[in-house]
């Protein structure tokens, strides 16, 4: 870049002595950046006029003067335009060619404002070499560029994600919109854009209505935070009327109704107080987790980046020009730091949940289980079954009942006792496999569930039981044997406390049958 050296050395030259005139009256001499416009009207012809020489080829003058049409004469020779005036004239950075000549030039710049008070002050004009605009715009902020590229491609990877891959995850969907919209905002006030985009209509809309959406993403994003606080009522009916009023401001300026920056200011106002109503109630909610600390020191860092930009663009408006002719912004780098640590806030609030949702899993799989067998107990069993039952009418409840459990305890001891009914947990779970439940109901009863009435299949299981269950039992001084009772939903008109008292009773029906044979080991 070192050919831009010798225009810059001779810039402070350039931008003194100009004589500014508004409608042919004299009003200021000296530099550009040091005169301060009253006030402006649409109708106003404003001229910067000086005596220069210009000696070198391919020189240029880069000028920046918004929402105003813009004309260059040379020695009273029109040279140069910038859009006839009209209703609207977008805003831009431009190069304007300049003629070379030995002796010294009249020059005469001619701006007619489309709207009223559309600057205060106005950069300097400033020397450049003919067609390095775009390298001179990149090179007066190149980190501006690359935070801006950085929120757009991280915006597009995060609404993409929860567009396509993880569709309920909408807090992903909000930080990607505001990080998308963000970037974009971020290239056209600083008119990096037009390095991208030579349509000034398109620039200068894409500028406002970037960040008048972003008011909707905006309270997506603090939606998607503060829905489950007790206090989010109060501050829903905030995020509704911001979201609105972002849309009222694009439909009415894009029907000319006012000029598309002059909401700016109120826009601003609300999107301030709603920020510091979102992190009151952060603060006045009592589920006070990681996160949400997380959540609150973004906003406030977004918070006060706002703040310090606003001062900035008060003192570059009122007191101090901006001469760079490249728009500055310090909401860039809240922006940045409320997106890094929206997705850092989302990644430990999903990991929060998952703890939650694992300790609960946790409890509930114990509050569910039986400690010995492992099986689903009582429990379970007396909440889920209707589940099963109202997925369809055809089910079948077996119900057994393991035969010499009193007899093992008082021969064998009671440790003998509960490896005989984990035996019998082991078979049950091997031979029915296939079963939607089996579920141990206390002591020596068990119960299993099929949501279905097909005779011919449950009488297949129960062929050779009793030498399966017999195979099973690793005990032979008391092998493994037990009574049941099968029942059907249709034997009963689907009524349930019908069906297992039906197999409850024939259960203990096959018992009798089995002490007739085995007394000893009737109960007592």
């Amino acid at each position: 870049m070192s050919f831009l050296t010798p225009f810059h050395e001779t810039y402070d030259k350039f931008s003194s002595f100009w004589h500014i005139s508004v409608n042919d009256k004299v009003v200021y001499h000296g530099r550009i950046s040091n005169y301060r416009f009253n006030h402006i009207h649409n109708n106003d012809v404003i001229t910067f006029s000086t005596k220069k020489m210009i000696n070198k080829n391919d020189t240029s003058l880069m000028v920046n003067v918004p929402f105003s049409a813009v004309k260059l004469y040379q020695n009273k020779k029109l040279t140069y335009t910038y859009h006839e005036k009209k209703k609207f004239v977008p805003m831009a950075v431009l190069e304007i060619p300049l003629s070379k000549s030995n002796e010294m030039q009249d020059l005469k710049i001619v701006v007619e404002p489309s709207i009223n008070d559309p600057f205060t002050n106005i950069a300097d004009f400033r020397l450049i070499k003919s067609g390095t605009l775009n390298e001179t715009i990149i090179k007066d902020s190149p980190q501006t560029l690359l935070l801006a590229s950085f929120l757009i491609l991280l915006g597009i990877i995060l609404i993409a994600l929860a567009s396509s891959l993880i569709r309920t995850l909408y807090q992903v969907f909000a930080i990607g919109l505001y990080s998308l919209l963000g970037g974009i905002w971020i290239l056209c006030c600083t008119k990096i854009i037009q390095v991208f985009l030579t349509n000034h209509f398109i620039n200068t809309y894409a500028e406002f209505y970037s960040l008048y959406l972003s008011g909707i993403a905006f309270s997506l994003l603090q939606y998607s935070f503060i829905r489950d606080n007790k206090y989010c009522k109060k501050i829903y009916p905030m995020l509704i009327f911001m979201s609105c009023f972002s849309v009222f401001i694009i439909v009415f300026s894009y029907l000319n109704f006012f000029s598309i920056q002059a909401p700016l200011v109120i826009f601003q106002l609300f999107e301030a107080i709603t920020n510091v109503v979102f992190i009151i109630a952060l603060y006045l909610d009592s589920n006070w987790k990681t996160s949400k600390r997380i959540v609150a020191l973004a906003f406030i860092v977004h918070f006060a980046f706002g703040i310090l930009d606003v001062l900035r663009y008060n003192i570059e408006r009122y007191l101090i020009a901006n001469e760079t002719h490249i728009g500055s912004t310090y909401t860039q780098y809240g922006l940045l730091v409320l997106i890094i640590l929206m997705v850092y806030a989302f990644a430990i609030r999903n990991e929060e949940i998952i703890r939650v949702q694992i300790k609960e899993t946790t409890w509930q799989e114990i509050a569910y289980t039986d400690s010995l067998t492992k099986l689903r107990n009582r429990t379970y069993f007396n909440e889920k079954i209707s589940e099963i039952i109202h997925e369809t009418n055809k089910y079948t409840i077996i119900y057994f009942d393991l035969n010499g459990l009193k007899f093992v305890n008082d021969n064998f001891s009671h440790v003998a006792g509960d490896m005989f009914i984990l035996e019998f947990a082991t078979f049950l779970k091997s031979h029915f496999n296939d079963a939607n439940m089996i579920a141990r109901m206390g002591g020596d009863e068990f119960i299993i569930v099929y949501n279905h009435c097909n005779q011919e299949k449950i009488n297949s299981l129960f062929e050779n039981f009793e030498e399966a269950e017999y195979k099973a039992s690793h005990h032979k001084d008391y092998p493994l044997t037990s009574s049941y009772g099968i029942a059907y939903s249709f034997e009963c008109n689907n009524d349930f406390s019908q069906v297992i008292s039906l197999a409850d009773h024939r259960m203990y029906y096959m018992k009798n049958k089995y002490y007739e044979t085995h007394e000893n080991e009737r109960r007592n």
